[in-house]
This record gives structure tokens, C-alpha cells and sequence, in this order.
């Protein structure tokens, strides 16, 4: 070894070739994400981000959006960037050069279903008390996807960044969207299998019942994010199936849930999860405090 710390082939070319792209997951809630980031922590282990946004000055409040200086200091822990992914993370800011290698992915969903969803993930994971009717008061719920996309309720500039930037996929065809998502950026060789639902609901409201009940309501508080999922579906989905074997990727989509992960899967997984909590989650809350 004469000393020298041994790099191999792929390290050289990720920290010799400045230009190499890098997988940006818009990680939009109760859309199918966790399973994706799963996907992405198994094929880069640690050289897979998944962003902090952080607190507002003298807080406890998350900021709205994960910002520039956060990835330029995180890159201190992440130097081999290949992918990264996070609900704050926002295809409106510029994230300076590094951000010019971005291809962004989203997952998109009916959005009257997220929402009730949204409300089941305060109940049942953060504790909510107030019932559905005070929860749909909350105007920082209100069109969630087209706001997380375009950093703002615009929902011109929500499309024009999904037809610009985006490859887009949706839950209601989850299987096949991952497939698309590997036959549309074949430079990142994505291998979507995957195993079990992540972050189920635990049955504690009635979702079925409050989207039925509450259908106006829940309608006009997210027509942005019914237009934008209509323009997504109906427009953009069609051109990223265009010339694709749509036979042969129906085909694949059967197999992925028998398809379980291999050792360096696993490994690539358990490297990821370690560098997060040991390394990259104290690193935060250090630059916090």
C-alpha cells in the first residue's frame, strides 16, 4: 500500500469527474417516497443523501426549504454525492453548480387521497389531536404538491418545472413509474426492486370515510394539486412513455415484489443508515445549536 489509502476505480471517477450526475428525489408526503429512498440508499449507500432541512434561527421550526448553505455543508460529510432525496428539498432553488448535475425525480398522487392520508401521518405518527375538519383549516396543508415543486402556491411554475426538470412517476402506478424512472435516466443503472410497503398507515381514521364526507372541501383546498396532477398525467406521462416497450416493462413490473435484496444490497444499506445517525445527524444538530 506504500501508505497511500486505496481509491477505487469508481471513487476516482466520481471525485475526478466534477460533471458527473447526481439523483434528486423531490420527496413529496404520503406519495410511496419511503420505499424509493430505500431503493436509492441500497444502490449508494453512503454517497446517498437524505437532506435535513434545518431549524429557523432561535427555534424549534423547520425551515420551509432545504437551502443552498445546507447542501454546501453537508457536501462536507457527502463528498461523493450520488443521489440525494428529502421532503424540504425544492427543484425552485438554485443550488449553485452542483445543482446543474441534478436529474430530479418525484412521485406524484391523486391528491385528494394524499391528503387524507396527510392527516392519518399527523394522527398516527406525530401525535395530532384536533379532529379533520379544524386539521383542513390549516392553510400549510392546502396544495402541498404544487407548493413542495414550485417553493410557492404556483402552480404555472410547478408545471413548468415538471416538463423541464423532471422525470415523473405516480403511486397509482408505482411499479411501472419505477421502471420508467430506470429506463428514462439509464445513466444512473437504477435498480428498482423493492419488497414491502414502507411507512403503512395504521388504520387509525377512516380515510375511505372522511374523503367521501368531506369530498368538497378537500376538492377546493387542493385544486392546484388536482390541475397539476391532471397536467402530469396527461401530458407528461404520455411523452416519457413514448417509445419505451411498454409489453417488456409490464413484464418486469410482475416480478419486482418477489425480488429481495442481495448481501452488498444490504450492506450498502447498513452503510447508509450508520453514516446518517453516527456522522451525518449529529453534524446537523451541531451547526444548529
Amino acid at each position: 500500500m506504500n501508505g497511500k489509502m486505496h481509491v477505487t476505480n469508481a471513487e476516482q471517477q466520481t471525485v475526478m469527474n466534477p460533471s458527473q450526475p447526481i439523483l434528486a428525489f423531490c420527496h413529496l408526503r404520503k406519495t410511496g417516497g419511503v420505499s424509493l429512498n430505500q431503493i436509492l440508499r441500497r444502490q449508494n449507500g453512503s454517497a446517498h443523501l437524505d437532506t435535513i432541512v434545518r431549524f429557523e434561527p432561535g427555534t424549534q421550526r423547520n425551515r420551509q426549504f432545504y437551502r443552498r448553505e445546507d447542501l454546501d455543508r453537508d457536501r462536507w460529510v457527502y463528498p461523493r454525492l450520488k443521489s440525494l432525496a428529502g421532503h424540504y428539498l425544492c427543484p425552485a432553488i438554485d443550488y449553485g453548480p452542483i445543482g446543474e448535475r441534478f436529474r430530479w425525480i418525484t412521485i406524484l398522487r391523486d391528491p385528494a387521497k394524499r391528503y387524507v392520508s396527510h392527516y392519518g401521518q399527523h394522527v398516527e405518527k406525530m401525535g395530532e389531536t384536533c379532529d379533520f375538519e379544524r386539521w383542513m383549516s390549516f392553510e400549510k396543508h392546502h396544495n402541498d404538491q404544487v407548493k413542495s415543486i414550485a417553493g410557492e402556491v404556483n402552480l404555472e411554475t410547478a408545471k413548468q418545472l415538471l416538463q423541464t426538470k423532471f422525470v415523473v412517476g405516480f403511486l397509482e402506478c408505482y411499479e411501472l413509474s419505477l421502471q420508467v424512472f430506470r429506463e428514462r435516466l439509464p445513466e444512473f443503472q437504477l435498480r428498482v426492486g423493492y419488497l414491502e410497503k414502507s411507512n403503512p398507515a395504521k388504520g387509525m381514521i377512516d380515510a375511505r370515510e372522511l374523503a367521501h364526507h368531506h369530498a368538497a372541501r378537500i376538492q377546493e383546498n387542493n385544486q392546484l394539486d388536482q390541475q397539476l396532477y391532471e397536467f402530469a398525467r396527461d401530458v407528461l406521462w404520455p411523452k416519457q412513455l413514448m417509445g419505451l416497450n411498454r409489453e417488456r416493462l409490464e413484464q418486469t413490473v410482475s416480478g419486482l415484489h418477489a425480488r429481495r435484496p442481495n448481501w452488498s444490497q444490504q450492506l450498502r444499506l447498513g452503510c447508509a443508515r450508520l453514516k446518517r445517525n453516527l456522522l451525518y445527524k449529529p453534524f446537523v444538530r451541531i451547526y444548529q445549536s
